[in-house]
């Protein structure tokens, strides 16, 4: 399939491809993310090339131009290096806006959609408003990418982190958040979905309306004040009632609970929140637990009040904190 494929690519970046050719390409760009990165490197490059020579064409053009990204890669060329450090700015500000090729020929023709995609930073948040009204908050270290017929032909939103959802009405799209096997469906309404990698649960939580949680062996809907949790390793739906809900939106409003936590399962949530990293400097003190709901003004006030209740110190360096017990626990655990 790779001859053929690359046969394919040469006629559609020669505007020759036919409504077969562009047919098979969509369906091979479908296939795998890999093979869309490789196709937008590779006419990156391309145009790049008939921009200075103006003379590429052809299967065997394109076989060159295999060769020479093969070569440069091997000999680490700056030129090439600079250009794939453009080509991967351009992609970022949305470099392909749809691989949709005419020709002259007649038949049934299948467009290919590029994804959006916004993503949020550690120790940063944000709130995007999409086309059809939908509003987005973005908690720290979170993505959703979207297709470009989003509003239009579906609105399906694909999440890796946390984001809060206020959905607009639509009832002939109906709203789609997807996470692994999972699938969280709404008309309108509010409802929040955490599904961070390191999270064994993906819990969604609803506040006004009605969603529908998906998977493959199980399904459950959801009112007001209810949680559904899907664990990845069971592959499992399970409830959760009101207190669980009123929690589940307080990183929205500057705030950060913990239900009864390890300080180790807290230092993650604390290396997202602020972009750090947490050293432990003794195996023991990540098994203490902390509960309490804590107004985020700051990585400091939090470690002091959680310092307050555990029997820690912890010393900042810069954006590394090592947390160690204090004396007197460590003579304890000698003791013992």
């Amino acid at each position: 399939m790779k001859k053929d494929i690359n046969h394919i690519i040469s006629k559609v970046l020669n505007n020759e491809a036919s409504s077969d050719d562009i047919s098979f390409f969509s369906r091979w760009l479908a296939q795998r993310e890999e093979n869309i990165a490789e196709f937008e490197k590779l006419k990156c490059f391309w145009d790049a090339k008939v921009s200075n020579e103006n003379t590429i064409c052809g299967e065997s053009s394109f076989i060159r131009l295999e060769e020479r990204i093969r070569d440069k890669k091997k000999k680490r060329n700056y030129f090439l290096y600079k250009l794939s450090v453009a080509c991967s700015i351009l992609l970022i500000a949305g470099f392909f806006s749809v691989l949709y090729f005419m020709n002259g020929n007649s038949g049934e023709k299948e467009p290919v959609y590029s994804k959006h995609k916004i993503s949020v930073e550690k120790g940063q948040r944000a709130s995007t408003t999409l086309s059809d009204g939908t509003i987005i908050w973005l908690n720290s270290d979170t993505e959703i990418t979207y297709s470009e017929k989003y509003g239009t032909k579906d609105r399906i939103i694909s999440l890796k982190g946390e984001a809060f959802f206020e959905v607009a009405k639509n009832k002939e799209l109906p709203f789609i958040v997807r996470v692994d096997d999972l699938e969280v469906e709404a008309l309108g309404t509010s409802f929040n979905v955490k599904a961070y990698q390191t999270d064994k649960f993906i819990t969604t939580t609803l506040f006004s309306g009605s969603v529908r949680t998906t998977t493959v062996n199980d399904e459950m809907l959801l009112y007001p004040n209810q949680v559904a949790s899907y664990n990845r390793v069971s592959k499992t739906l399970s409830s959760g009632g009101i207190q669980e809900a009123y929690y589940a939106h307080l990183w929205k409003n500057d705030e950060l609970f913990f239900p009864g936590e390890t300080l180790e399962e807290i230092g993650i949530v604390l290396e997202r929140v602020y972009n750090i990293r947490i050293e432990f400097l003794s195996e023991d003190v990540k098994m203490h637990t902390f509960t309490g709901t804590i107004k985020n003004n700051g990585l400091k006030n939090v470690l002091d009040i959680i310092s307050m209740t555990a029997p820690i110190e912890y010393v900042m360096n810069d954006n590394i904190i090592h947390i160690k017990p204090t004396p007197s626990l460590k003579y304890s655990l000698n003791k013992k």
